[in-house]
């Protein structure tokens, strides 16, 4: 979908920036997304996306994100 391809490009960009925390923001948001998906495999992509946020997010102190992140799981 369209929205897939722009939170594809603001991940590529955000890593091409080397904003950690962007990079997380956006995982979270897009996994968001995702876990609402009718296809297990793109709810299963999301689950990874928050997994991968949730590990950068700790080391950087980003609770607010960590909780965001919980949330989406919840």
């Amino acid at each position: 979908s369209e929205a897939e391809e722009l939170f594809e490009l603001a991940l590529a960009r955000n890593d091409a920036l080397r904003a950690p925390a962007l990079v997380v923001w956006t995982q979270i948001d897009y996994a968001r997304v995702l876990l609402r998906h009718s296809r297990p495999r793109e709810r299963s992509k999301g689950q990874r996306l928050l997994e991968a946020a949730t590990r950068a997010a700790a080391p950087l102190g980003m609770s607010g994100a960590l909780a965001r992140a919980q949330r989406a799981t919840g």
